[in-house]
């Protein structure tokens, strides 16, 4: 049984423009063109004669007929005298043949449909493809941190930003240089470039910050007024952490200490001490279970700058679609 198409799919995805170079002709024949690739329109369809179809979609009969025409001479339809016109059984898309300009027409009907359904002009559909195309094609994601601890804190943040799983990586000598798309932190600038030589124009470099979330844990292990001890191997990166947390809390600068160790093998100060403590990632991954179980004691968090961020997402997007003049 022939079907009757109803004009209402075609007027869905038709938005008459003149101001383009298309007329509106060959604009309703791309989207007839569209339906009937899409099987929305199946092959022996009737479609509506020429009075009530340009009054559906809002144009002159004889625009519609010079529509009908064009896709006659495509092989998209049968015009049949005194019956009308309707979808050809073996259409060039139903039957899978070449069409000529076809790939054309269907990127001028997406760029329309994307300007006048969402408002997106051509560089914000280029743009939302390609961030979907990551999803097609995965890309190594590693970052790189000089303890397991810290790696890890940091690949995770890594993969919210950009929607994919990261890889911590340790940085060691001798070890090899990650493939891929790789982050890491200023503060390791120097270590890479003596363990993996002519790899830094190759990695992404971010800021870290003490994470707003350390305000709760200072509060959760030491009253105000109490002594905080801050951990750390380097007393001059200790006290600037000491600087920063008293800021993040709303402490006063002293009521943080540093405590300078040697490394987890220095015992003396994690088995004796007892006073509330705030470990650095790089030291808080090798302690013994026993100790970060302690309730005074707490790992110090950072996150990865906000700016920076914004500016690592526009990274991988180039980096996965290969547009290095589109992201700046």
């Amino acid at each position: 049984m022939q079907r009757k198409i109803d004009f209402h799919l075609i007027g869905e995805l038709l938005a008459p423009d003149r101001s383009r170079k298309q007329s509106l002709s060959e604009q309703i024949a791309v989207v007839i063109r569209y339906l009937i690739a899409t099987n929305a329109i199946k092959p022996g369809d009737a479609l509506p004669a020429l009075r009530e179809g340009a009054a559906s979609l809002g144009v002159n009969p004889h625009t519609l007929r010079q529509a009908y025409r064009l896709l006659d001479d495509d092989g998209y339809v049968e015009i049949v005298p005194s019956v009308g016109v309707r979808t050809a059984r073996f259409s060039p898309a139903a039957a899978g043949a070449p069409q000529p300009g076809s790939i054309s027409e269907f990127l001028d009907h997406i760029e329309w449909e994307a300007k006048n359904r969402y408002g997106l002009d051509p560089c914000d559909l280029a743009t939302l493809l390609c961030a979907r195309a990551k999803s097609a094609k995965k890309h190594d994601i590693n970052f790189i941190e000089c303890s397991q601890g810290q790696a890890e804190m940091h690949a995770e943040q890594v993969a919210k930003i950009i929607g994919q799983d990261c890889r911590p990586v340790v940085i060691r000598e001798g070890s090899p240089a990650p493939s891929g798309f790789s982050v890491t932190t200023l503060f390791h600038l120097d270590d890479i470039e003596r363990i993996w030589p002519g790899r830094r124009a190759d990695l992404h470099f971010v800021h870290i910050n003490i994470a707003s979330a350390m305000a709760q844990r200072v509060a959760s292990i030491a009253p105000p007024g109490a002594i905080v001890a801050i951990v750390e191997t380097d007393l001059m990166l200790g006290k600037h952490i000491a600087r920063d947390l008293a800021t993040i809390a709303d402490r006063d600068p002293s009521d943080f200490t540093v405590r300078q160790v040697s490394g987890v093998g220095d015992c003396t100060f994690f088995q004796k001490e007892r006073m509330p403590s705030l470990i650095t990632p790089r030291l808080w991954n090798r302690l013994p279970e026993q100790i970060k179980a302690r309730r005074n004691t707490e790992q110090i968090l950072y996150d990865i700058d906000r700016n920076d961020a914004r500016v690592l997402a526009a990274k991988y997007l180039r980096f996965t679609s290969g547009l290095q003049q589109q992201v700046h």
